[in-house]
């Protein structure tokens, strides 16, 4: 016999099939958001604040934090593009080509600037956060217009 899905569940309203689809999608950014802090309670728990200075909490954090790129972000990544609809995708797609793009030529440029010492260097941290703006912004206007 073949499961359901939820667009196909026998006697089921779209007001309830979009609740459903509402109440999974807002359960699936809390729970890691709580497993997160948890971790990092724990971790802080664990390795105390008095670890500081001989650095087993600086590898600890480290360690938290390669274990969530590589195992949560992935996870993140997978589920959300389950809930997501084809025009939330879509905006989302050319956002992030779109930031990709803008990284790599103003990166590439400025670096190159830097090493002829007509710039001072980089720092790919506030590069990051200035391309998120305009990469809110193509995606809000593919989500909204």
């Amino acid at each position: 016999m073949t499961r359901l899905n939820d667009n196909d569940q026998v006697g089921a309203s779209g007001i309830d099939l979009e609740r459903k689809r509402n109440r999974k999608y807002w359960a699936f950014w809390w729970v890691p958001l709580v497993a997160v802090l948890i971790a990092s309670l724990g971790f802080d728990w664990a390795f105390g604040h008095d670890d500081l200075a001989s650095g087993g909490y600086g590898k600890a954090r480290a360690i938290f934090g390669v274990a969530m790129t590589v195992i949560g972000l992935p996870w993140v990544a997978i589920a959300y593009h389950r809930f997501i609809d084809e025009q939330e995708e879509r905006a989302i797609l050319w956002s992030s080509l779109f930031g990709y793009y803008l990284v790599l030529g103003v990166g590439l440029v400025w670096t190159f600037l830097a090493k002829a010492g007509l710039v001072p260097p980089l720092d790919f941290i506030i590069l990051m956060l200035v391309t998120f703006v305009p990469m809110f912004g193509v995606f809000f206007w593919l989500k909204y217009r």
